[in-house]
């Protein structure tokens, strides 16, 4: 069991190291790159169908509003709290959010 514990912190410190998230099942074998592009596409469309501007956004989930354009244009990975944030802004649920991305 210590062999595969110590395996699996060496994949994950490797990992870090090339920038890759090891990802859940249901988001198949996306990189971290491509997470971030899918979410700020689906973060672009939800503010859009909000008639929301950035500004707008930001203000609701109380973030910079460089920081929406950040995650929009694929250059920032949310953490769990920033997508909690932006849900309640745009008046939906995490999961719903995350469930989009599938």
């Amino acid at each position: 069991m210590k062999t595969i514990v110590l395996i699996y912190k060496r994949i994950v410190t490797i990992v870090r190291r090339l920038d890759i998230t090891i990802i859940p099942s249901f988001l198949g074998m996306l990189n971290n790159n491509e997470i971030k592009s899918k979410f700020g596409a689906l973060l672009k469309k939800l503010r859009n169908e909000q008639k929301l501007s950035q500004e707008g956004l930001a203000e609701k989930a109380s973030l910079d509003r460089t920081y929406i354009s950040l995650l929009e244009r694929g250059l920032r990975t949310p953490t769990i709290a920033t997508i909690f944030a932006i849900a309640n802004g745009l008046s939906k649920k995490p999961s719903e959010i995350i469930k989009m991305l599938e």
